[in-house]
Parts: C-alpha cells; sequence; structure tokens
C-alpha cells in the first residue's frame, strides 16, 4: 500500500510519535545509569519576609516583632515547642512562658499570615500553633495577646489567646529547629 504523505496525517503522525517515544526512552535510561544528570524537577521556593511589619488586627498594636530575614519555608526545619511546664497537664503562666521563649528562634506572625495564603504548605500534625514572635495588645483592655494557627473543619484559621489565660499541652509555639 502507498500513502502520499501530501493527503494524509497518519505517516507523519507516526513518525512524530516515534520521535517522542525515543526522546522518552532516551531520558528513562539517562535518568536509570547517570541519575546525578538527570533532570530535576524544580519544586517552588516559599521565601516568607520575616522582617515586614505584621498584619496588626483593627483595635490591637504590636507590642514586639522579632525580626529573623527571609525564611525559606520548610516545615522539617520546624518544630512544634512545649515547655516542660506545659506538658502532663500542667499549665504555665504568661511571663513565665515569655521568658523562656525569649531565648528560642520562634516563628512571627509574617509566618502565619503567609501559610493562610498557602494551606497546602502546612502539616498535617499541625492542628494548633502560636507564632510567639509577635506579641499583640488589645487597645481596649490592655491585654497581651499571641496569635495561633488554627486547623478547623472549614480549614485553617487563625486566632489568638490572652497571654494571662496561660498556656497548656494544647498551646505549643512553632520554633526553628534549627
Amino acid at each position: 500500500m502507498h500513502y502520499d504523505l501530501s493527503s494524509s496525517p497518519l505517516p507523519l503522525l507516526v513518525i512524530l510519535m516515534t520521535i517522542i517515544l525515543v526522546g522518552v526512552v532516551a531520558m528513562m535510561i539517562q535518568a536509570i545509569f547517570h541519575p546525578k544528570s538527570a533532570t530535576k524537577i524544580a519544586h517552588p521556593q516559599h521565601l516568607i519576609d520575616c522582617d515586614a511589619d505584621p498584619l496588626c488586627p483593627e483595635g490591637w498594636e504590636v507590642v514586639e516583632h522579632r525580626k529573623h530575614g527571609q525564611l525559606e519555608w520548610n516545615p522539617a526545619k520546624i518544630r512544634l515547642y512545649l515547655s516542660k511546664q506545659q506538658t502532663g497537664g500542667m499549665g504555665i503562666e504568661d511571663n513565665e512562658l515569655r521568658k523562656e521563649l525569649e531565648v528560642l528562634p520562634v516563628m512571627n506572625a509574617n509566618v502565619l499570615d503567609y501559610l493562610l495564603k498557602h494551606p497546602e504548605l502546612v502539616p498535617d500534625e499541625w492542628d494548633i500553633a502560636f507564632l510567639w514572635g509577635t506579641i499583640y495588645r488589645d487597645l481596649i483592655s490592655g491585654e497581651l495577646c499571641v496569635r495561633c494557627l488554627c486547623r478547623h473543619p472549614r480549614g485553617l484559621c487563625w486566632s489568638y489567646r490572652w497571654l494571662s489565660d496561660g498556656f497548656y499541652d494544647c498551646h505549643p509555639a512553632a520554633v526553628s529547629a534549627s
């Protein structure tokens, strides 16, 4: 049987498919025998500006905001921290925990707000995480508070806790693991 290439696209399609198949096979062979030279898939880098001014809800003021540059988000480098006094059902008072966290690299509210915009980045085990790097004051009551990331059935949101309420084993702080 004779095909006229000008009248039928079938042979051209067969040629193109053969070229594609040969290319795919060549890439697979390269990946098997030369894995370091194989094409790597680039994952998007998630940089969080922890030096920027944080979100400040209406009626609040920022009392403390620990700046720590650009943070490349990697959940493996962040841990949820509990003070020894928080574990075992015992709580810890506001000033005690705040003093203890002063020496730790706690995350600030910019991390919280970034994660709310990118919920796919939040580890599944993070049901709640307090971001002690930013402390707020309610302008009416004068009370200090810290915001937290919360997982609810409808998704992620932020909430807060007055420092005077104390913190228990269900109130971990997000801290850099390094």
